[in-house]
C-alpha cells in the first residue's frame, strides 16, 4: 500500500497561525455584566464590536441618564470621570499636583521617622517600595 500525498492545496488554502490570528469571542463568564473595556480595532471580525467611534462595546450612558441625580451628585459623577489616575512613577511625575503629592508625602515620612537606614546584613536584600496613586473625593465632588 503507498501513500498517496495530497495534491499542492497549500495555495488554495490559507495557513493561519499564531496567536493574534486567531478567532475572538467575548467570555461567555461576563455576559451577564456591563463590561466597560477598549476594543483593539483588529482587522478580524469580532461579533460584539462597537461603532468605530466608540472604544466601548455597550456604553454606559446608551442605559443610564444622569437626569435623576441631584446637582451635587452629578458634580461627584463628573469628578470621578474627569481625572485619571496614574498607573506608574513614570506617569505620576509628569503632572504637577501628582509631585506635589509625592514630596509631601515623603516630607511627612520624614517628619514621622518611618525608617531609618542601616547596614544589611550579609546575604540579605532589602525590601522594595511601590508608589500607589489613588484620587480621594469628597461627597460633592471636590
Amino acid at each position: 500500500m503507498e501513500a498517496t500525498e495530497p495534491e499542492n492545496t497549500s495555495e488554495h488554502q490559507e495557513l493561519v497561525l499564531g496567536r493574534g490570528q486567531r478567532h475572538k469571542t467575548p467570555s461567555v463568564r461576563l455576559k451577564d455584566y456591563v463590561t466597560h473595556t477598549v476594543i483593539k480595532n483588529s482587522p478580524f471580525p469580532v461579533h460584539s464590536a462597537p461603532s468605530p467611534s466608540s472604544g466601548t462595546p455597550f456604553p454606559i450612558t446608551h442605559y443610564i441618564t444622569c437626569d435623576a441625580f441631584s446637582p451635587k451628585h452629578q458634580a461627584y459623577l463628573a469628578a470621578l470621570h474627569s481625572i485619571t489616575e496614574p498607573h506608574s512613577f513614570q506617569e505620576a511625575v509628569k503632572d504637577e499636583g501628582w509631585r506635589t503629592a509625592m514630596r509631601a508625602e515623603i516630607q511627612a515620612l520624614e517628619k514621622n521617622a518611618t525608617w531609618s537606614l542601616v547596614t544589611l546584613p550579609p546575604g540579605k536584600r532589602a525590601l522594595g517600595c511601590r508608589w500607589v496613586y489613588k484620587i480621594k473625593h469628597k461627597s460633592d465632588g471636590s
